[in-house]
């Protein structure tokens, strides 16, 4: 009985020192960044407004386009007062944000306060897929940058 008991005794602490060593592990990797992108719900409304039909959020706005590609489109055909009025609209997050049309080349600001190079900003980002044509060729950024403080 006492090798018995030995052994349960053993198990118990291989099992306490799995725990401990798990604990660490998850407490190394940790990243405090991400967990801040998860939970600030405001970067969501980025990826919302590229499924979000306009007319299905304002009526009277007659389109068929998402919210985003809404703005993208009234930005680059040169309507861009109403791309930033539909985006001051559409996001209503004061001055604590900003909206970013950009590629590798220009960063366009369609609407908000921030910049987006400051540090303790957070991002989210969408591919755009441009449809708009100028002589032939496609034009305008190619992703939609959504910056909100941290």
């Amino acid at each position: 009985m006492g090798k018995l008991k030995g052994f349960y005794f053993s198990l118990d602490a291989l099992l306490a020192a799995s725990i401990i060593l798990g604990i660490m592990v998850m407490m190394i990797g940790y990243n405090e960044k991400s967990r801040a992108e998860r939970e600030n719900v405001n970067l969501d409304q980025l990826h919302t407004s590229a499924l979000q039909e306009v007319g299905e959020w304002n009526e009277s706005i007659d389109s068929s386009r998402t919210i985003l590609g809404y703005i993208y489109q009234k930005q680059y055909s040169g309507e861009a007062s109403i791309a930033s009025e539909t985006c001051e609209d559409y996001f209503r997050m004061d001055e604590n944000y900003a909206l970013y049309f950009s590629n590798s080349t220009e960063a366009t600001k369609i609407c908000g306060g921030l910049e987006a190079d400051e540090a303790n900003n957070i991002e989210s980002e969408h591919i755009i897929a441009p449809d708009i044509q100028v002589n032939e060729t496609f034009t305008g950024p190619r992703r939609a940058v959504l910056v909100v403080p941290n």
